[in-house]
C-alpha cells in the first residue's frame, strides 16, 4: 500500500512538473508573440504614415490644394485614418492579451485541480493505510476476545441473588 502511495505521489509530482514546464514555455511564447505583434504594428503604422504623407502634394499643386481646401480635407482624413489604425492596433493587442491570459488561467486552473487531486489521493491512501493497520490490530484483538470469552464460558458463572428465587 505504501508503494502505491509512493507511485501515486511520483506520478502527480511529474504531472505538476510538466504543467509548470508548460506554463514557463507558454509565458515565453506569449512574450515572443507580444513582441512580434508590436513590431508588426509599428511597421504597419510607419507604412501607413508614409502613405498618408504621400497623399499631400507639394509645390504648386500643393498650394492649389491648400487654397481650394482639399489639403484640409486630406489632413482630416489622415488624422481619422491614424486614429482608426491606433484603435485597431490597441484592440488587437488587447484581444491577444486576453487570449493569453485565458490560456494561462486555464493552465493554472488545471494545475490547481491536479494539486487538489494529489492532496485528496494522498489523504485517502493514508487513511487506507491506517485502516489496514487498525484492521490487523482489530483482528488480533478479536482473536484475543474470542479466546477470553471461550475461557469464561467454560468456567461456571458466579451467580448473584435472583428475585424469582432459586433455579430448579
Amino acid at each position: 500500500m505504501q508503494e502505491l502511495r509512493n507511485e501515486e505521489k511520483e506520478r502527480s509530482d511529474q504531472t505538476l512538473q510538466d504543467l509548470e514546464d508548460r506554463r514557463a514555455r507558454q509565458a515565453k511564447e506569449h512574450a515572443v508573440q507580444q513582441r512580434r505583434l508590436r513590431q508588426a504594428q509599428r511597421e504597419k503604422r510607419q507604412a501607413d504614415e508614409t502613405m498618408r504623407k504621400a497623399r499631400l502634394r507639394k509645390g504648386w499643386r500643393g498650394l492649389i490644394d491648400y487654397i481650394t481646401g482639399k489639403r484640409k480635407r486630406l489632413e482630416a482624413e489622415n488624422r481619422e485614418a491614424a486614429l482608426l489604425a491606433r484603435e485597431r492596433d490597441q484592440d488587437r493587442l488587447l484581444a491577444q492579451t486576453r487570449e493569453q491570459r485565458q490560456a494561462a488561467f486555464n493552465l493554472d486552473r488545471k494545475k490547481a485541480r491536479v494539486e487538489f487531486n494529489k492532496k485528496v489521493v494522498e489523504q485517502e491512501l493514508d487513511k487506507d493505510i491506517r485502516d489496514l493497520k487498525n484492521a490487523s490490530n482489530n483482528l488480533e484483538n478479536r482473536e484475543q476476545d474470542f479466546h477470553r470469552r471461550r475461557r469464561s464460558k467454560s468456567q461456571r458463572p458466579i451467580r448473584g441473588r435472583s428475585r424469582d428465587g432459586p433455579e430448579p
